[in-house]
């Protein structure tokens, strides 16, 4: 059943590369349950693999959005908003690129092993 971790990782790449955070804070704390729960068959290797990945997104998404609000607190006046809305978007594209292209290089590390293994 690893087919269904795999899809729930590009589905986590995608909403990342989309800038919806909260949806894939959601998404990774269900596909984490499912794991520990054991609803997913995976062997133990698998298994760490795959809670690290979904551990990063929620973890990174996190520290994501307690810049935003670190970055809202340096807000002195309505003067401040626009340079706030810019930067924030640039931020918010960098760090949401950036996820989905480390978790991107993490799956398909995980997948060539995975292959490697199941010949």
């Amino acid at each position: 059943m690893p087919i269904i971790a795999f899809i729930l990782i590009l589905i986590l790449i995608k909403t990342s590369l989309m800038g919806l955070g909260l949806l894939s804070i959601g998404l990774a704390s269900f596909a984490l349950i499912t794991i520990k729960t054991r609803l997913l068959r995976l062997d133990e290797a698998l298994q760490t693999r795959f809670t690290t990945k979904f551990k990063l997104v929620i973890y990174t998404h996190l520290v994501t959005y307690l810049l935003l609000v670190l970055k809202l607190s340096f807000l002195e006046g309505w003067h401040d908003v626009p340079a706030f809305i810019a930067s924030h978007l640039v931020m918010h594209h960098v760090i949401s690129a950036s996820i989905a292209g480390i978790l991107t290089w993490q799956t398909i590390n995980t997948y060539q092993r995975f292959r490697r293994q199941t010949r």
